[in-house]
């Protein structure tokens, strides 16, 4: 398939193959024939061949324009391939043609205009698949608008790609104000068809309708005038010709229009408010149009009130007593003028309702006094009994307001008051005493009065009889006798009176009645105590009644501790009033402090209580005999070592089942602990594993304690130092000093010992600073044994004129061992010869064998010039030894001379040096005998 647009070419190739070699298709010449045939939109038909294309063998191909296809569509190309005796093959092309795509965009998609304004509409038509403009296209638009508005036509082309239609919106013209729309259609041949859509909305002349106020109240029977402004907002004038009408809501009745002031540019209109029938609020719809203006409505309303009045009382609240009378007075004027009230008397009606205590209700009208004075006299015992009584007063006259007011009746009883002689409404008596209890019940409205017809009851939840009645003495004086017994036990109660008479106050009177019990002291001669543990205490208390100045000796006298829930007891009475007991310190939890509280009761009587104070030391306890122990100890790493304790009372007593024994010590770990180990005769062992500990100063805390004994603790400084060294010098070291000729070994050993163990040091590090060089010195098989040999026979000990001295230092490493490095000398002295025992210096050899070479020499020359001078004879005398020697045949020419003259002649000239005679003792023939035989027959 191949798709193009419009006025585009395209290009048909096919490529005709021979495939009988599947992999190595074969391209068919020239004289294969390719022909097509075409179909397409509107029955269009047509047929040709394509022509052999050389440059690509086996390829067929043709070029075709789009404009000769007439329309735009689907093609279908159905392309034959025909060689004799090959296979026919047939392929269909679809060719897409299709329309130039374009663009069709608008100034402005929305334009507002107020009406009898213009307006133009601008469009934009281009050929967006090539980028240019479409200026000769056919641009037209249809609208739509408001009251079934229609409108068509076209748009004037500016020769740009831009079109352009202007429109006015003016009165008397086709358009009122709303929103229309124009549908904007552009078109060309072959062109892609588009369509935009404008919306144009004209707007009505914007107007605003105002008044001085939109509310207006008027009294009943008043005039009022309603006044409004039309205006135009476009152009800044007053719209004098407009249409201004009103209605009322809820009623209908009233409307109509409103015209247009003579001296104004308002529109006015008069009303007197009797023309609306009653009073109330008128809501007036004000509506003002005109053709294509803006149509504006307010709404004024018109408030018409009734006539204002005044309604008032002599007295919002009335008080008074049973039996007393009273009136009721009420004002009512009209006060539309405020500077002159009007009174109120035809017509009106002044109306009240009553309603109170007992359900009491009435009702009924004031009598008028002709001058806005409205009165209603009243009994109180009308009412039937004292309370409070509401009167609802209304009044009330067509199209004047109506008005209310409460006037509250309050008609009290007779005031009375009950009273008492005690201080304080306050009895006090003792346990089994009687007084004779007496109160005043009295009328206050003047001066007080006795009530003596009154009922006076009592009650008390706490007597034998709980409730009764006084005594009245007929002068207003109740009595009644009070008995301490009748409450049953000491203590304060309230005794209730109540005073009762018709129509007279009720009063109570609540009277304290304070029953007391028998006043008692406790006392002691001591409260603080101090013991230590395993001690007693006695304690001893005095309970005495002081109100008969009497010892007490049945009371209840008992002991609890404020720390130790559970013990407790009882003291024992010894004498008057006298109370002991004995504690053991054991029987308390343990060392502290004890707060012991003694109570002392009896039935009536007041308890007392003495807090004693109770401090439990510990018993005294001693750390190796000592309360403080600081202790110092040194040893060397890698050796056990075991702390003993001690922990016994200040007498010795040994402390066993300590419950406190631990120990703490820091390192750069954090903190640590351990506990000791209880020996059981009062040592305490620590194990710090010092085995296993590297070397370090430590320092150990340590406590021992035990419950109710004091607890002890002790610090123990414990430095942990290196093992010492103990160094053994071979026997070629004397004094640290190794010295050996030139040309023997200088073997440097020595033994290393642990003096802690005793043992060989095995394993460690030694080394020699020796002529600027570290040389290790090795470990023999002997363990604990180094040894390192030094050479002399060499050219750097060269100590023939003067001994060589050195300083070797020595250093000993070895982990946990310390040593410091020592110094040994090293001296490399002249080499010797040793004649018997003695060692003499080879330097004065070689002296005195420099002065034997002279002479060897001098001999030498000699002897090579009597070597000379030997006879034949001799010589061949040493040929002949020589011959014996190699075991050869001697020949007669080769016969040597006799073992003296050989001797003679091989030693004599060393003899002679000597001035020894060699024939004198070997009887042979002397060396100068020789020697002038030479010189007559040697060489």
């Amino acid at each position: 398939s191949i798709s193009v647009y419009w006025g585009e070419q395209f290009t048909l190739s096919v490529l005709f193959e021979d495939i009988r070699d599947g992999l190595n298709p074969v391209p068919i010449s020239s004289d294969a024939t390719v022909s097509y045939t075409v179909t397409g939109p509107v029955g269009y038909s047509e047929s040709g061949s394509l022509p052999y294309f050389a440059t690509i063998p086996g390829t067929y191909r043709d070029t075709f324009n789009t404009v000769d296809f007439n329309f735009n569509g689907t093609y279908t190309f159905q392309i034959t391939a025909v060689r004799n005796q090959y296979e026919t093959q047939i392929l269909i092309i679809t060719v897409y043609i299709d329309i130039i795509p374009t663009e069709l965009t608008a100034e402005h998609l929305s334009i507002s205009v107020n009406w009898g304004e213009s307006f133009n509409l601008s469009v934009y038509y281009e050929d967006s698949y090539n980028g240019v403009d479409i200026s000769s296209g056919n641009v037209g638009f249809s609208a739509t608008g408001p009251n079934d508005f229609v409108d068509a036509g076209t748009l004037t082309s500016l020769g740009t790609g831009w079109y352009f239609l202007s429109l006015e919106a003016i009165e008397g013209g086709q358009f009122v104000a709303g929103t229309y729309t124009y549908l904007i259609t552009a078109q060309l041949s072959q062109y892609q068809t588009q369509t935009i859509s404008i919306s144009v909305n004209i707007a009505v002349i914007n107007t605003t309708l105002t008044t001085s106020s939109d509310t207006i109240s008027v009294a009943w029977n008043d005039n009022f005038s309603i006044s409004v402004v039309y205006f135009d907002e476009d152009n800044g004038l007053n719209i004098t010709d407009g249409s201004v009408t009103y209605t009322v809501t809820g009623h209908p009745e009233y409307s109509g229009s409103i015209e247009n002031s003579i001296t104004s540019d308002a529109y006015v209109i008069e009303f007197n408010t009797t023309y609306f029938g009653t009073n109330g609020t008128y809501s007036f719809v004000i509506t003002a149009t005109k053709n294509q203006y803006e149509t504006q409505s307010l709404v004024i309303n018109i408030d018409i009130g009734i006539r204002p009045v005044n309604f008032t009382s002599n007295a919002s609240k009335v008080t008074i007593y049973w039996e007393m009378n009273f009136t009721l007075a009420v004002d009512y004027f009209d006060v539309y003028d405020s500077q002159n009230p009007v009174a109120i008397d035809s017509g009106a009606i002044i109306s009240y309702v009553v309603s109170g205590t007992g359900d009491y209700s009435d009702s009924g009208v004031f009598s008028n006094l002709n001058n806005g004075t409205y009165v209603l006299p009243q009994e109180s015992l009308n009412f039937g009994q004292a309370g409070t009584y509401t009167f609802e007063v209304s009044a009330s006259k067509p199209q004047y307001a109506s008005r209310t007011l409460v006037i509250t009746v309050t008609i009290l009883k007779i005031p009375t008051q009950l009273t008492s002689d005690y201080t304080n409404d306050t009895i006090t008596l003792y346990w089994e005493e009687t007084i004779n209890l007496t109160v005043s019940f009295e009328n206050i409205i003047g001066s007080p009065v006795g009530i003596g017809t009154a009922t006076l009851s009592y009650y008390s939840a706490s007597l034998a009889v709980s409730s009764g009645y006084l005594t009245s003495q007929n002068n207003g004086l109740y009595t009644f006798d009070l008995k301490s017994l009748d409450f049953g036990q000491a203590g304060t109660y309230n005794f209730r009176i109540s005073a009762t008479k018709n129509q007279y106050e009720t009063q109570q009177l609540v009277l304290t009645i304070q029953v007391l019990v028998i006043p008692t002291s406790f006392s002691t001669t001591q409260t603080n105590y101090t013991i230590n543990w395993r001690d007693t205490l006695d304690l001893s208390v005095q309970f005495t009644d002081t109100y008969r100045t009497l010892g007490i000796t049945d009371g209840l006298v008992s002991f609890t501790v404020g720390q130790q829930a559970g013990l407790e007891g009882t003291l024992s009475h010894v004498t008057t009033g006298q109370y002991t007991i004995t504690l053991n310190s054991t029987d308390f939890l343990g060392v502290g402090s004890y707060t012991i509280y003694v109570t002392a009761e009896k039935y009536q009587y007041i308890s007392q209580t003495i807090t004693f104070y109770l401090v439990i030391l510990p018993v005294q306890t001693r750390i190796n005999n000592t309360i403080f122990l600081r202790e110092d100890v040194e040893i060397n790493v890698s050796t056990s070592h075991f702390f003993y304790i001690s922990y016994n009372e200040v007498d010795t007593t040994a402390i066993t089942g300590a419950n406190t024994k631990y120990y703490e010590w820091e390192d750069d770990s954090g903190t640590h602990s351990g506990l000791l180990t209880d020996m059981n005769n009062g040592l305490y062992r620590l194990d710090f594993n010092t085995v296993s500990k590297p070397v370090g100063t430590y320092l150990i805390a340590i406590y021992i304690g035990k419950t109710n004994f004091v607890t002890r603790s002790a610090t123990i400084t414990l430095i942990i130092k290196e093992r010492p060294v103990v160094v053994e010098l071979g026997d070629q070291i004397s004094s640290k000093v190794a010295e050996t000729p030139e040309g023997n070994l200088i073997v440097i050993e020595f033994n290393l010992t642990d003096p802690v163990d005793n043992a060989p040091l095995t394993g460690a590090t030694v080394t020699m600073h020796y002529r600027g060089k570290d040389i290790s010195i090795p470990e023999t098989n002997t363990s604990g044994v180094y040894r390192y040999v030094i050479d002399t026979n060499s050219e750097e000990y060269n100590a023939l004129v003067a001994a060589i001295t050195d300083t070797a230092t020595i250093t000993v490493t070895k982990a946990n061992y310390t040593i410091a490095p020592f110094d040994i000398t090293i001296s490399v002295t002249p080499p010797e010869f040793t004649i018997g025992n003695v060692g003499v210096p080879k330097i004065f050899v070689y002296i005195g064998g420099s002065v034997a070479l002279i002479a060897v020499a001098i001999a030498g020359t000699t002897r090579y010039i009597r070597y000379a001078r030997i006879p034949l004879i001799i010589k061949q005398i040493d040929r002949t030894k020589k011959l014996i020697s190699g075991d050869k045949p001697i020949s007669d020419e080769d016969l040597t001379l006799s073992i003296s003259d050989e001797i003679i002649e091989r030693l004599g000239d060393a003899w002679e040096m000597l001035d020894i005679d060699p024939s004198s003792i070997l009887g042979g023939k002397s060396s100068k005998e020789v020697s002038s035989e030479e010189e007559l027959g040697g060489v």
